[in-house]
């Protein structure tokens, strides 16, 4: 039960349906307590007077009538609560005699512990060899009133129970839906969702089953395309290389052969955007700061101007090595590329690596901040031949860092620059 309202709190509705069933399980319990406590006072006091008066009253009855009345006076006092029977001989082990006087055996049948539980069985003599046995079972009326109260407060309690499981079987999947919606577009290779819960669920996730699969197959004949694609322009690629090495003009000969570079780096970089290679193979411990650094180190060694700070020397995440040092070593390489120089910092947040990569280039006009991610797209700035690029290095980064369940954003610094912000999970 605890586990069910759990699992029911986490929405808004679950919070109010929650707060109203402690409330009815609280003023069940409650009643059950008042009504128990009650009943022990009945049973110990009233009860045990009432049981003591009604035998005096019956002894007084049947004294009282004619002997030729006591037939009829048995047959109008019988109930399922008492019974009367004259015999020869006593029946019970409480007896009385008509020597002793109403208030005593009234004492009597008060004190008897046998009337605690709301029964009384006692015999009176009448005369010589006659005996009035009486039973009382005056207990029977409450144990009906407190059974029924019993009854209601279980099925009370089974109604919320019931009400509870029902919610829970209808939100808890629809919470796994939401949660595989959310990841579908980070990790199309999930195994698919489950098919359970009511019927409307059960439809909702066999359709997101289904749009997985199209999309997985949609991007496998996209793939094998463009790596048809590629395969098959290598063979003229090589050619036109070979065939440039007989261009006499150098000049002209080395134009040739960076458009072919160019080219054949255009189909690299499509293939690896084609087949998901930022996708993450096998999740690794690393030491995030010894990787940003030793990328800094690595642009350093080629004339890059790159500094690098940071306010730790170690931290260890997960991910995959190779995939973040491609994603913020393009980064890193596109501010030195178009803003002459990269500041790297790194730092630590409460649940987050913070890295921030600042240049000292002409920025990127604020319309445009939220387009250069998208593949193939190149700001007006980053056109010339001296630049060059495929437009799919910051496409490739932002997938590797989602993939890590990160987060990537663009900025203007106030001075001069751009500044580029990433976010990566400490706990991924």
């Amino acid at each position: 039960m605890l586990k069910i309202l759990k699992n029911i709190s986490q929405s808004v509705l679950g919070r109010f349906l929650t707060a109203f069933m402690v409330i009815l399980l609280l003023i069940n319990f409650m009643v059950l307590v008042t009504y128990v406590f009650h009943m022990h006072n009945i049973r110990s006091a009233s009860l045990q007077q009432k049981i003591a008066r009604h035998g005096v009253e019956i002894i007084s009855l049947a004294t009282l009538n004619p002997v030729k009345w006591q037939q009829y006076m048995m047959k109008a006092m019988q109930d399922p609560d008492v019974d009367i029977q004259i015999t020869v001989s006593p029946n019970y082990q409480i007896k009385f005699t008509h020597h002793q006087t109403r208030w005593e055996i009234y004492d009597a049948l008060q004190q008897d512990s046998t009337s605690a539980i709301g029964t009384l069985n006692y015999s009176y003599q009448l005369a010589k060899h006659k005996w009035l046995n009486v039973k009382i079972n005056t207990y029977i009326h409450f144990e009906r009133i407190t059974l029924w109260v019993v009854f209601i407060g279980i099925l009370t309690t089974l109604i919320i129970v019931f009400y509870s499981w029902s919610i829970q079987r209808f939100t808890d999947p629809l919470r796994t839906l939401t949660r595989a919606t959310g990841k579908l577009g980070v990790d199309l290779d999930a195994k698919p969702l489950s098919v359970y819960g009511p019927n409307i669920v059960r439809e909702a996730i066999n359709s997101m089953n289904k749009m997985q699969e199209r999309i997985l197959a949609l991007i496998k004949e996209r793939t094998l395309t463009l790596a048809a694609l590629s395969h098959d322009l290598r063979t003229p690629l090589t050619r036109l290389r070979l065939k440039a090495q007989f261009i006499r003009d150098q000049e002209q000969r080395d134009k040739f052969i960076y458009d072919l570079d160019e080219m054949q780096q255009m189909l690299n970089d499509t293939l690896i955007l084609a087949k998901q290679h930022y996708k993450p193979q096998k999740m690794h411990s690393l030491d995030i700061v010894s990787l940003v650094e030793a990328i800094c180190a690595d642009m350093n060694e080629l004339g890059c101007d790159v500094k690098f700070s940071a306010t730790i020397t170690r931290k260890v995440i997960k991910g995959d090595p190779l995939l973040l040092k491609r994603a913020i070593g393009n980064i890193i390489n596109n501010a030195v590329k178009y803003g002459k120089a990269a500041v790297v910092n790194l730092e630590i947040s409460a649940k987050n690596v913070i890295v921030t990569i600042d240049d000292r280039g002409p920025g990127i006009a604020t319309a445009e901040l939220d387009n250069v991610f998208e593949p193939f797209y190149r700001t007006e700035s980053s056109r010339s031949k001296e630049t060059g690029g495929t437009g799919l290095g910051l496409a490739i980064a932002k997938a590797v860092i989602l993939s890590h369940d990160g987060v990537v954003s663009l900025s203007n610094l106030k001075a001069q620059g751009l500044r580029v912000t990433i976010r990566l999970p400490l706990n991924h």
